[in-house]
Parts: structure tokens; sequence; C-alpha cells
């Protein structure tokens, strides 16, 4: 049992971490991950898809970041 706890830690600490850092990736960069309308949608909607992606993909960091923040306060509104 004293072995446990700390072989846990030693497992539970990365995974914490890699999970505080991938919240802020999805919200920053969320054209590099699959959405639902990418399985379940119909033509036309992979089609906007695919145009909404090609627009995002231009976008630079400074954008991202002001386009993640601007959705963030929007949601707070609701």
């Amino acid at each position: 049992m004293p072995f446990v706890l700390p072989a846990v830690l030693i497992v539970a600490i990365p995974f914490s971490l890699l999970a505080l850092l991938s919240i802020p990736y999805y919200r920053i960069f969320p054209d590099h991950h699959m959405h639902i309308r990418d399985l379940d949608g119909t033509e036309r909607q992979r089609e906007l898809l695919a145009k909404w992606r090609t627009r995002y993909s231009e976008l630079g960091i400074f954008g991202r970041l002001r386009r993640a923040a601007k959705l963030l306060r929007r949601r707070a509104i609701r």
C-alpha cells in the first residue's frame, strides 16, 4: 500500500499537466481537431466546415488569441 501512492502520483501529475495545457490549446486551435460535423454532417455542412478551417488557418497567433477571448466573453454574457 505505501508504494501505490507514489506510483499513482508519478502517473497522475504528468497527465494533469497535459490536461491543463490541452484546454487552452483547443480554445486557440479549434481547427486542429475533429468536430461532430466531420462524421455526421451533410455534404453542405462538411463543405462549410472546410471553408471555415481554411479561413481560420490563415489567422496568426494574435488573431487566434483575440478570437478565443471574444468567444469566452460572449459565453460569459449568456
